[in-house]
């Protein structure tokens, strides 16, 4: 036994207590700065990232770097390796090296005057802690586990596959609303030089003053047409920057290019051909029949908890200080819920119904694999023959507008057969320009159906 003074105890305890709050402030410090770091990076802005003419597979390499979904998937198989590694720590001793330290105070009076003792005593030992069997419950966690991380992996790439359509889709559509915006600035000039040969007309005393009217209001409601245009393209530049999970104010600049025509030949691989590749080849699918495989272990240790159970662990210490020496404990324990008030096979009613519905996921995501592939193939193969025929009208109402141009301006035409001949031609143009991009959106989502979509698999890097 150590007596010291009361001042000497007080300070030890200030040293304490000082310790004591320097250990809860310090997360909560880090957290603070943590949390400062975390904001500024997501309202950091990302207009160099769309800075240019922007490319189909630039938008893609920006979209698979920013997107949050993305980031969330990947965390989700950090997450579950580390259960991996968890589950597997069960088959490894657990070595604990500890230091027990213990500062007992005591005050008494003796004789009249009043001593203050403090005792201290230290113990440093190190020990082992191996399980050796529970009855398979160690097994199954590790496998269960394992198929957690098989599905976190499959959902990431599915992810994946899914940013890409929505990207692609996206990029199509701003490159369709750049078109329609051209085919409502030609209708627009047309409706213009209407309008001008019309008045011209007039003063020529060839057509009627009311004609002036019609010329008009067909001009006007054509430059309408075009500002709900230009809006549209606008809108899509923003559901392109919302795929791409990029944060700017600026516009998104395509390259003035226009895709080619598609091959007028029809695909003949049927339905079944493609419905399987699907099967085969969509992680979606994958993914929730390793999520099944979970749940089947996870049954299987609810069977085990429900039941007789035998657990045996080994124990290995040596205390280094004071009195060094050898501590070792064998345990067994045998053991049967009894009564625990239904717990345990509730808990197995629980996994067989967790169990059943990740069965019946497997079922729906098939259901709903095959009809995006019969949906969009067919609607991929319909846009096909939409764009002969829309090509077709769209000469002949070319042809048909150049002909009431000519007689109107022979007198022989009126202003009522250019301006149909006109909204025809306009309407011909937005057909084929609908055609188009309906044939590559859908073959986008066709592609996205049948997995084969990602252009960075096989090694390749975004």
């Amino acid at each position: 036994m150590r007596f010291s003074s009361d001042t000497m105890f007080k300070s030890t305890g200030l040293v304490g207590l000082a310790g004591v709050c320097i250990a809860i402030c310090s997360p909560v410090l880090a957290d603070k700065k943590h949390d400062e770091k975390t904001d500024t990076k997501v309202v950091q802005d990302q207009s160099a990232d769309i800075a240019g003419p922007l490319t189909l597979e630039d938008a893609i390499r920006i979209g698979l770097k920013n997107q949050h979904s993305l980031a969330i998937a990947q965390a989700s198989i950090v997450s579950a390796k580390a259960s991996v590694t968890q589950s597997k720590s069960a088959y490894y001793p657990q070595v604990a090296p500890s230091y027990s330290y213990t500062n007992q105070k005591t005050t008494q009076t003796f004789n009249g005057v009043k001593q203050t003792g403090v005792v201290e005593s230290g113990i440093t030992q190190i020990g082992a802690n191996l399980l050796l069997f529970d009855m398979g419950k160690r097994e199954e966690n590790v496998l269960a586990s394992k198929y957690s991380a098989k599905s976190a992996g499959f959902s990431y790439t599915d992810v994946r596959q899914s940013v890409i359509q929505n990207i692609t889709t996206s990029y199509y559509e701003i490159l369709r609303r750049k078109e329609l915006v051209r085919v409502a600035q030609a209708s627009v000039d047309r409706a213009k030089t209407t309008l001008d040969a019309t008045r011209a007309f007039v003063e020529n005393g060839t057509s009627p003053k009311k004609d002036i009217l019609q010329a008009e209001a067909d001009y006007e409601n054509a430059d309408v047409q075009l500002s709900v245009a230009k809006n549209d393209v606008r809108l899509a530049m923003t559901t392109l920057k919302q795929s791409m999970s990029v944060l700017s104010s600026m516009p998104v600049i395509t390259p003035d290019v226009k895709l080619p025509t598609p091959s007028a030949n029809p695909d003949t691989t049927d339905i079944a051909t493609y419905v399987n590749k699907a099967f085969d080849k969509r992680s979606g699918i994958k993914r929730d029949e390793a999520t099944t495989d979970t749940h089947r272990h996870t049954l299987k240790i609810a069977h085990i908890n429900a039941g007789f159970q035998v657990n045996a662990s080994i124990t290995e210490g040596y205390r280094v200080d004071p009195s060094p020496g050898e501590n070792r404990t064998f345990n067994t324990s045998f053991s049967y819920p009894l009564f625990d008030a239904g717990s345990a096979r509730a808990s197995v009613r629980q996994a067989e119904a967790t169990l059943e519905q990740a069965q019946r996921q497997v079922a729906l995501t098939k259901q709903g694999i095959q009809a995006d592939v019969e949906s969009n193939l067919l609607t991929r193969e319909e846009a096909r023959l939409r764009i002969r025929a829309t090509q077709s009208a769209l000469r002949a109402s070319q042809e048909n507008y150049n002909a009431a141009r000519e007689s109107q301006k022979e007198g022989a035409g009126t202003i009522i057969d250019v301006i149909t001949a006109q909204t025809q031609l306009v309407t011909a143009e937005t057909n084929a320009v609908q055609a188009l991009y309906d044939f590559y959106i859908a073959d986008a989502r066709f592609r996205r159906a049948i997995g084969e979509n990602d252009p960075y698999l096989g090694g390749k890097k975004p």
